[in-house]
């Protein structure tokens, strides 16, 4: 996946997450909302480390750690879209 792509879907989890009502009083799970924050800031991190957004773009779309913490980003999001549907109902 491309570093711009991976860059958007950050930011597509944390607007699902959001849209869930994470960090809110009517949240899922406060336990889930840190995880995913702590692990999208450091994507976020990461991408600043760069001085220029070539580099950060190129290093994001290398970065293991990063593809790792998507995973459990995606597995987050998946586990709080579930919960959220099941309130709903």
């Amino acid at each position: 996946m491309c570093g711009v792509a991976r860059v958007q879907e950050v930011l597509d989890l944390q607007g699902t997450m959001r849209s869930c009502f994470s960090k809110t009083r009517w949240t899922i799970d406060k336990t889930l909302d840190d995880r995913f924050d702590t692990l999208k800031n450091k994507c976020l991190t990461r991408l600043r480390k760069e001085n220029s957004k070539e580099k950060a773009i190129a290093a994001f779309e290398e970065d293991l750690e990063v593809e790792q913490a998507l995973v459990e980003m995606r597995g987050i999001v998946e586990t709080v879209v579930k919960k959220d549907k099941i309130r709903s109902h």
